[in-house]
């Protein structure tokens, strides 16, 4: 889709429910997402926000203090496609952070996420091992005898 044709579009997450209560909500009007996040950490950390925009883009970022717990940056590119910016922004991570950190480009384009409590199913489901057996990569577990 183009800028254009998702500007009638939000992407946005349900509220979370009461047993996260202590999430916070961002929503900006004309920024095209919406998202809870925890505030504190699950670990107690404080949560920096920063809006400061990127290059006259709208932007949002959020770390915990040690940036290991909570760390998240959304930019709004609202005139470059998602093809354009990864070209121009992946010999920048590439140097920074080795050209095996880099992986090709996925675009995924998705209108609404769908909160699910805690519970052991859902936990499963985002164990990548257990859901890709047969995968490799970096989180590939080694079997035995293979």
């Amino acid at each position: 889709m183009t800028p254009e044709q998702l500007s009638g579009y939000r992407l946005a997450s349900f509220p979370v429910e009461s047993e996260v209560s202590r999430w916070k909500r961002f929503a900006r009007p004309g920024f095209l997402i919406e998202f809870s996040y925890p505030e504190p950490t699950p670990n107690g950390q404080a949560v920096d926000r920063d809006e400061k925009s990127f290059r006259g883009y709208a932007r949002v970022h959020l770390s915990s203090r040690d940036r290991r717990e909570l760390y998240l940056e959304v930019v709004r590119f609202h005139d470059l496609t998602p093809e354009d910016e990864y070209l121009s922004h992946k010999p920048y991570l590439a140097q920074r952070f080795g050209a095996d950190s880099i992986s090709s480009l996925i675009v995924a384009r998705y209108l609404t996420f769908e909160y699910l409590p805690r519970t052991a199913a859902n936990v499963a489901l985002t164990d990548i091992v257990a859901q890709h057996p047969n995968a490799g990569g970096p989180f590939s577990k080694k079997r035995a005898g293979g």
